[in-house]
């Protein structure tokens, strides 16, 4: 059949990625797939569609919300929160980029993959594009209430870019986007503006549904250890009924500018935000080959890509009084973008400052060339991310997926792209030649008219004439709107699996202790594509309440030390600070982490440098320690509202036991206050903060106190562990150990940021329970029908969810980018009365399927082996863990009874992020809900 159906265009292999490539056409549509066979059992598939954005409605963006609730084959409202509720699925996601919505998900099950595969292709293809479901995702009007509460707009997609536009970082990249290509569709943005989303209507959402999602526009892809010529078999039984049809053309490049640009915007501030932020993006010619899109990332790892690129170097020691954010290389379109963006300072009057310091720059680069050891450095760097393939969360099959649909989208073939050996030892060469690498910078950069600055300042009067464009709009609309009636579910089709096709047994991440203290060093054979992890644990329960947060900044100024600077270029790909909490049959445990990462060839020098940088005083640099100092308050603040129910989840935690409270302290709302705080002292106070710096250092970096791990291919682990122990045992031992510090818990925190939306969380602590493990299910059960249904439907929050700590108790309910806050507590407090309703069995048998997929998440080998070192400090052994398998496998109806009871009796807390008037007005209605407090 596959012979008949689909045409093999092109076949080759990739040595470097281990797989085989395939490219084939669908004859009768013209629907393109792209397969790469390989031994990976995460399973991953992709469709991709070829969409223009035609103005700032977002109309890509609802409708890839809306072809996701109902299709022919599967009509309930939900199908995507069935296969989140009931699927062993490692991913399953959607995205609206400028040219493109791509949908996406990955499974280690086969039947389960095919069941997504399924259920997507009949969402996108044959969606039912309901209006109720459009007025649910896409925006709607929603009735003033008896309460006098008056009439808004609500609507998910809406309340996520209300979210979205809450931050500084949306503004300045879309009006980079509109200010370096204003003559093509590019300058409107994707996602949706918020003023304009309420223009569009269903009409023009299934048109634009009916142009672009056909077969003849779209990319398949597959990658994993699969039969293609059974996948493909699958997908042409899918495309029945589908002729050839048009294709969009590749899209239109922008012509070149004649000079410079500059663009000068405003975004809504809060009374203790005034600093402002400046971007400029050079628009670079698209790249033919791989060998030239090498070139342009080389560039960008050269010049912004780390602390040590020399453009990102230059605009941090300028003095401005800022500190540079998310700059790199993008190619969301078919002209790459290189930028670089600075924040936290008065934009207006640092620009000419800023485009002198980066002209410079580039004058300086061109007529005296670069050390030759940071550009390999930079070659290096580039080489490790090759390697890696990290993508985060996701499978890193769609990660590569996702490197390759920009070339699909701009004509080229995704093959050419795919193998990077012999185009990087290219590079290698090139490199070695400095002038040709002065003269790219020229030509692509310092010579370039096709550039624009973009300034963003503060205005503290924004907000204000929003909201009334807002109610101008909503009041406009309101005598001609009209909610389309309800309709009645339909019942649920998508496929579940049954119990017996999920693994029995807890899976064991092998693992070596190769000594046991002095320091404790473990390893981890696993494959790894030629690149070794080393983590550092120093622990931090110990130390006085003082210091504690002062941690995570004392780890990168030890890890980013400018002494060690060119070695740490020349052999990491990747480093981090990161901290842990944990809770213990001992107590209450917090770890920083120092995590580092290179080529394995390089492993006896990385660990030599590890010993210096452990060994070496800390600098007494001051300005240094403000650039950090500066980046870490940028970081959390950005976080605030990109990930506003994380630092909720921290906030809640920290009233229900310990281990949360020292999280808190270390990684939430705290620590961007004590961050704050240390930012006005600096000038006053550095000699007694250099003094704390130190005494950090000689508390903590003791080989009888840290741990260790070497992750490492199995061909190589023992030498790798060899070179460890003979490296680590010249740390100095630690002659006394303080008293273990046990902070206190706090109280319910309402925590007023500049948002239009809240992030709300509601927690309580679970008594230990034999049962603990089957308790998973019914969290996932919550989640999944009466969050997903109270919250995001219902609510119009962009997303919901439950996290449980099964060692620790604390049960938490989170929202995110939520319209509501009363409404979604009393949601929260309402969880123990759903769990005692009806359920059947297919519910409790969804529950423990996406617990099961939930804890089998497969996890770069960095990630497994910080997760197994984890377990080993917590005492979670693989027997408590194969127990809770165990519980969970038999979860039962009286499971969610007696979750339902152990909630009820549990006193509840609370904690909010939103804006001071949300948070005054919820106090209003509940008085001592929370303690206001300012960040």
């Amino acid at each position: 059949m596959t012979g008949q159906a689909f045409r093999l265009l092109r076949e080759i292999k990739i040595p470097e990625r281990g797989s085989v490539a395939r490219s084939y056409v669908h004859d009768r549509t013209g629907l393109e797939v792209l397969s790469l066979t390989n031994g990976d059992v995460n399973r991953c598939f992709g469709i991709a569609f070829r969409t223009e954005t035609p103005d700032d409605t977002g109309i890509g963006h609802v409708l890839e919300h809306v072809v996701l609730c109902g299709s022919r084959r599967y009509p309930s409202t939900a199908p995507f929160a069935e296969l989140l509720k009931g699927s062993l699925q490692t991913h399953l996601n959607a995205a609206t980029l400028p040219d493109m919505t791509v949908f996406k998900a990955a499974s280690r099950n086969l039947r389960d993959f095919y069941n997504l595969f399924d259920v997507y292709l009949d969402a996108v293809l044959h969606p039912l594009l309901r209006e109720t479901t459009f007025r649910q995702e896409g925006w709607h009007i929603e009735p003033s209430e008896e309460d006098g509460r008056p009439a808004g707009f609500g609507g998910v997609v809406y309340n996520e870019m209300k979210g979205a536009y809450g931050h500084p970082d949306a503004r300045l990249d879309r009006a980079l986007r509109a200010a370096l290509f204003p003559d093509t569709f590019y300058r409107f943005d994707h996602d949706g503006d918020p003023v304009a989303i309420p223009s569009l209507t269903p009409e023009a959402m299934r048109a634009f549904h009916a142009l672009h999602y056909q077969p003849s526009n779209a990319l398949v892809f597959l990658s994993g250890d699969l039969d293609v010529e059974e996948a493909l078999a699958f997908l042409d039984e899918r495309l029945a009924g589908f002729k050839r049809g048009p294709k969009l053309e590749p899209p239109p490049l922008q012509p070149q500018f004649n000079g410079p640009r500059q663009l000068y915007r405003t975004f809504p501030a809060v009374a203790d935000v005034s600093a402002g932020h400046i971007t400029r993006g050079w628009v670079l010619p698209p790249p033919i080959d791989l060998p030239e899109a090498l070139e342009q990332d080389f560039l960008a790892e050269l010049l912004v890509g780390s602390d040590a690129g020399l453009l990102r170097r230059a605009v941090n020691q300028s003095g401005l009084g800022g500190h540079v954010t998310g700059s790199g290389l993008s190619r969301q379109t078919p002209q790459p973008v290189l930028s670089i963006k600075m924040g936290g300072l008065n934009a207006k009057l640092a620009v000419g400052r800023f485009d002198e310091i980066v002209d410079g720059t580039f004058t300086e680069i061109v007529r005296h060339g670069l050390d030759p050891d940071l550009a390999n450095a930079a070659l290096h760097r580039l080489e490790f991310r090759l390697r890696e393939n990290d993508g985060g969360r996701m499978p890193s099959g769609l990660a590569l997926m996702h490197e390759l649909l920009a070339f699909w989208r701009a004509g080229r073939d995704p093959l050419d792209f795919l193998a990077f050996e012999k185009p990087l030892a290219t590079l290698g060469e090139l490199v070695k030649d400095t002038a040709s690498i002065r003269d790219r910078i020229r030509r692509l950069l310092a010579d370039n008219p096709h550039h624009a600055t973009v300034i963003l300042e503060p205005d503290a009067e924004q907000a204000a004439r929003e909201a009334a464009t807002e109610q101008a709009r909503l009041a406009a609309l309101l005598p001609f709107y009209k909610p389309p009636a309800k309709e009645k579910p339909a019942a649920s089709t998508v496929p579940v699996l049954g119990i017996d096709e999920i693994g029995r047994k807890e899976e064991r991440i092998p693992c070596e202790i190769v000594r046991e203290s002095n320091p404790r060093i473990l390893l981890f054979p696993l494959q790894t594509n030629g690149i070794c992890h080393f983590q550092l644990g120093l622990p931090l329960h110990r130390l006085p309440p003082s210091l504690l947060p002062l941690a995570p900044l004392f780890g990168r100024m030890m890890l980013e030390n400018g002494a060690f600077a060119a070695r740490r270029n020349r052999l990491l790909g990747r480093t981090s600070v990161e901290t842990r909490a944990l809770a213990t049959s001992d107590g209450p445990q917090a770890w920083l982490f120092l995590r580092l990462a290179g080529m394995q060839e390089n492993l006896p020098e990385i660990l030599a440098l590890v010993v210096d940088l452990l060994a070496a005083p800390l600098p007494d640099d001051r300005e240094r320690f403000m650039t950090l100092l500066a980046d870490e308050i940028a970081r959390h603040s950005a976080g605030l509202i990109q990930r506003g129910h994380d630092y909720a989840d921290l906030a809640v935690s920290s009233a229900l036991n310990e281990a949360g409270a020292l999280a808190e302290i270390l990684q939430g709302i705290s620590q961007l206050q004590f961050l704050r705080r240390l930012k006005n002292r600096v000038e006053a106070e550095w000699d007694g903060i250099r003094d704390d710096l130190q005494d950090l250092h000689g508390r903590l970096v003791r080989r009888n106190s840290v741990i260790c791990s070497v992750t490492a291919a199995p061909a190589v682990a023992e030498a790798s562990a060899a070179v460890a122990v003979e490296a680590l045992g010249s740390l100095p031992e630690e002659t006394g150990f303080g008293v273990a510090m046990v902070p206190k818990l706090r109280a319910p925190m309402g925590i007023a940021v500049n948002a239009s939306v809240n992030f709300v969380a509601q927690g309580v602590r679970v008594p230990k329970d034999d049962r603990a493990g089957a308790f998973a299910a019914v969290v996932r059960h919550v989640t999944g029908s009466w969050l997903w249904n109270r919250v995001r439907m219902e609510g119009g929050a962009y997303g919901t969810l439950a996290r449980f700590d099964p060692l620790a108790g604390p049960l938490r309910f989170l929202s995110y980018r939520d319209p509501h806050l009363s409404r979604t507590l009393d949601v929260f407090g309402s969880v123990f009365e759903f769990l005692r309703g009806p359920i059947s069995e297919t519910e409790i048998r969804q529950g423990i399927i996406s617990a099961i997929a939930e804890w089998d998440r497969p996890k770069l080998p960095r990630e497994s082996s910080l997760e197994a070192m984890l377990s080993m400090l917590s005492g979670d052994s693989l027997e408590k863990r194969q127990a809770r398998r165990d519980s969970l496998l038999s979860a039962t109806r009286n499971d969610f009874l007696r979750l339902a009871d152990l909630i009820e009796a549990q006193p509840k807390r609370v904690a909010v992020l939103g804006s001071e008037e949300a948070l005054q007005a919820a106090l209003a209605e509940r008085p001592g809900l929370f303690t206001l407090t300012a960040v």
